[in-house]
């Protein structure tokens, strides 16, 4: 787990990273995971579990959750997001945090290169993978969250701007308040 650790450290300079229980900050949590599948699944499906559900799920699973609270620890405190949530917050923006998260996942996709030798397209299949094999017995809303991350190609869909604007709807459709597309794309 410390390994992992330094490897955030390493990235969280670049891709400031905080994840909530709506449609963001999937490739960054997976990303950041080791390569273990239960580990991985417990990091991305993290928020999506109601607590009470997480005592019956497998060791790793909760091993990934418990990195998965570590990572939105470490974005917490990080400067670069502090500073992109003020600001957001200043413009009256609802839900800044969960903006920084879609806006972070947009810049990871889009600089994958300098992150990973891994081409985007060959590590979106192998996470793809995991979630279809996987993420079925998951309790909650996950396993159909993931089949449509998977089926729509979320990881893929954010290095354009057209699959940043499509993330950005997407939160619309969880959010009590009208999140302004347009005004953050332009």
């Amino acid at each position: 787990m410390s390994s992992n650790l330094a490897s955030i450290n390493s990235n969280i300079d670049r891709v400031a990273l905080k994840s909530y229980p709506f449609f963001m900050n999937y490739l960054a949590h997976a990303f950041l995971s080791p390569r273990d599948d239960e580990i991985l699944l417990g990091n991305i499906s993290c928020d999506m579990i109601r607590p009470r559900d997480q005592e019956f799920l497998s060791p790793p699973i909760r091993q990934g959750f418990d990195l998965h609270q570590r990572i939105d620890k470490a974005a917490d405190g990080h400067e670069g997001f502090k500073f992109i949530r003020a600001t957001l917050n200043t413009k009256g923006l609802p839900y800044a945090g969960v903006l920084v998260d879609v806006i972070c996942d947009h810049y990871l996709a889009r600089f994958w290169e300098d992150y990973s030798s891994e081409r985007l397209s060959d590590f979106s299949q192998r996470i793809y993978r995991v979630l279809l094999e996987k993420a079925s017995p998951l309790p909650g809303h996950f396993p159909r969250l993931a089949a449509h991350l998977r089926k729509e190609d979320w990881f893929g869909q954010f290095r354009s701007l057209e699959g940043l604007e499509t993330a950005l709807s997407r939160l619309n459709y969880r959010s009590s308040r009208e999140i302004p597309v347009t005004m953050i794309m332009d």
